[in-house]
């Protein structure tokens, strides 16, 4: 009965606990940084960007009956922080208006529509 005197079983949960609280501290870490040194501008852009690449998935999938036969987020680009353009690449026919709208109304989710100028491109 050598099994009960072990301690194998306290190592491993000892084990386990540091991990968890290195892994803890590494979170809590990347989040204060991420805080510290982006400011909102830089963080309205991360969303567009966000929204635009989730908007693009989203007709790929066919939500809401939108439908593209074959279109792709190509990125965007901007001249000042208020200013910017989103580029979306659509082969053979462009999306018809429910799908153009929906782009729109995800790309738009969470931005302030009159702090931000967003213009969406539609390219071959």
């Amino acid at each position: 009965m050598n099994l009960f005197k072990s301690k194998n079983g306290q190592v491993s949960l000892d084990l386990a606990l540091l991990i968890l609280i290195i892994l803890l501290l590494a979170v809590i870490s990347y989040y204060n940084f991420l805080e510290n040194n982006l400011n909102d501008d830089e963080k309205i852009l991360s969303k567009i960007n966000s929204n635009s690449a989730k908007a693009v998935n989203l007709v790929k999938s066919g939500v809401n009956g939108t439908y593209a036969r074959y279109i792709t987020y190509l990125g965007m680009n901007y001249t000042d922080k208020k200013n910017v353009n989103v580029y979306i690449r659509y082969s053979p026919y462009p999306p018809d208006t429910t799908t153009t709208i929906f782009i729109n109304k995800t790309i738009y989710r969470g931005i302030n529509p009159t702090t931000q100028n967003i213009t969406i491109n539609y390219v071959r």
